[in-house]
């Protein structure tokens, strides 16, 4: 709970530096350009992940790390690093086309020769989570998403236009590297320190289960692209973002310190623990996609303006299977703790062949609608894969977890029928749209506190006493 402490501040002061900015580039940066760089991300999210070679796994669940090890890594990452952005770089225009419609050259090549500032900060980020030292992998992070923030919203304010989207990229990821080595020097491995056997296989299953996961969730986008229009890419990935902010912001952060604490703690302790966290998880995030759904279309129009209209409907819907995912995201942390990688690349690649097969018809018929509907129609048979396959090696079914969730699903049950009560009477009433939508996001919060007052209790306080115990000096326990 320390760590998660440290990990959430960290990642809540970074993020909200990072949407902040985000939101003023936005309205600063017109939908086309803003498509052209978030299709552009798409391929460098995929070089990251390629360039980061599942060091991040392999060292978490490698005992003890020698120093060949480590420097064999870094020279991986970083070679690696190097072949992808001199590769983008010498691409010829019509590849570039094909890799990113619409977007510009010249900001993609740029984008990509920034994945070797990020292959420098891949060791030293996975050194610190190791150890388990999460202040200082939460600074890192918060203070390059702060520093490079602020310098693209002065851009953009300046005149810079798109390529302030790209400064803020560029200057994240170079102050990533920088903070992290000066953080992590002193858990390099001494010269001479022999490290514990690698299990085969082990680091390329970390590195294909998060490529593999990456695509899944952003095939969506290159679709929309090639049947679309680059419009729609930048309403859809805003969309996204938003939607799936439970997942990416909350449970990968949280994650973080899962991740490592499942692979030091014994198996007895890892059902208990992953229940707990699972049944937490549900109650802070479930609630949030009812009211986010009754909000969005009075919200959207207002902050953003007319031009992102679009992107109400996908947000809508979206919302829904992100925060099914932010579960599954957490429950998944402890079967790779306890080293059951397999399973999980087993799962997500045929998730990622169905969901691809699915969308192309789905945006060539209902446009980025079509996309959205996709993502919650394929999050349920990924869950009921985890159920079946991934519960048994933790000592779980899915009646344990079904339970675990119960409260969270009736807080949910409690806001859908109190805010579709009240939007079905306002409308009936002949109250404005925006009116409408507001009243029953209301009706919607005051049934969610009702049952948080009531089952939900005992989760809660469960939660406070772990936050308590988040407080003691570690000496006194």
């Amino acid at each position: 709970m320390r760590g998660a402490s440290w990990v959430g501040l960290g990642h809540v002061v970074s993020q909200l530096c990072w949407f902040s900015s985000l939101l003023v580039l936005a309205a600063y940066v017109a939908p086309e350009a803003f498509g052209g760089v978030a299709l552009a991300m798409v391929g460098l999210q995929v070089a990251w992940l390629v360039v980061g070679a599942g060091t991040r796994g392999s060292f978490v669940v490698t005992p003890v790390l020698g120093r060949a090890q480590v420097r064999r890594a870094l020279i991986r990452n970083v070679g690696l690093g190097l072949l992808v952005a001199v590769g983008v770089a010498l691409l010829p225009r019509g590849a570039v086309d094909t890799l990113a419609p619409g977007a510009d050259p010249l900001v993609l090549r740029v984008l990509f020769a920034s994945v070797v500032l990020y292959a420098l900060a891949v060791v030293p980020l996975a050194l610190l989570q190791k150890a388990m030292r999460f202040r200082q992998h939460a600074l890192v992070h918060a203070m390059s998403a702060a520093l490079a923030s602020a310098g693209s919203v002065v851009a953009v304010v300046l005149g810079a236009g798109v390529w302030a989207l790209v400064a803020r990229q560029v200057a994240f990821q170079a102050l990533l590297a920088l903070l992290a080595w000066r953080w992590s020097r002193d858990l390099v491995p001494r010269p001479g320190t022999v490290g514990s056997p690698v299990r085969r296989g082990v680091a390329e299953g970390f590195a294909a289960l998060a490529l593999i996961s990456f695509l899944a969730l952003n095939v969506d986008s290159v679709v929309i692209a090639h049947i679309g229009d680059i419009e729609g890419v930048g309403l859809y990935a805003l969309a996204f973002t938003i939607a799936f902010a439970p997942m990416t912001q909350v449970a990968w952060q949280v994650g973080k310190v899962l991740f490592p604490a499942a692979a030091h703690s014994e198996p007895v302790a890892v059902a208990g623990r992953g229940l707990k966290a699972v049944r937490l998880a549900g109650l802070l995030m479930w609630p949030a996609a009812p009211l986010a759904v009754l909000l969005v279309p009075v919200v959207v129009p207002a902050v953003l303006g007319q031009d992102w209209r679009g992107m109400v409907v996908p947000l809508q819907v979206l919302v829904v299977a992100g925060s099914v995912h932010a579960v599954i995201a957490i429950l998944r942390e402890f079967l790779l703790g306890r080293g059951v990688i397999g399973v999980s690349v087993r799962i997500e690649a045929v998730w990622l062949a169905g969901t691809t097969l699915a969308l192309v018809p789905a945006v060539a018929w209902a446009g980025i609608e079509g996309a959205a509907v996709v993502h919650v129609a394929s999050v349920v048979p990924l869950a009921l894969a985890y159920a079946r396959w991934g519960l048994p090696p933790l000592g779980l079914t899915a009646a344990d977890v079904g339970r675990a969730l119960r409260p969270a699903a009736l807080v949910v049950m409690a806001e859908a029928l109190g805010g579709a009560a009240m939007l079905v009477a306002s409308r009936w009433v002949g109250l404005p749209d925006d009116a409408a939508w507001s009243l029953a996001a209301l009706t919607a919060a005051a049934g969610a506190a009702a049952v948080l007052g009531t089952v939900a209790r005992p989760v809660l306080l469960e939660g406070r006493a772990a936050l308590r115990s988040a407080r003691v000096p570690a000496g006194a326990r």
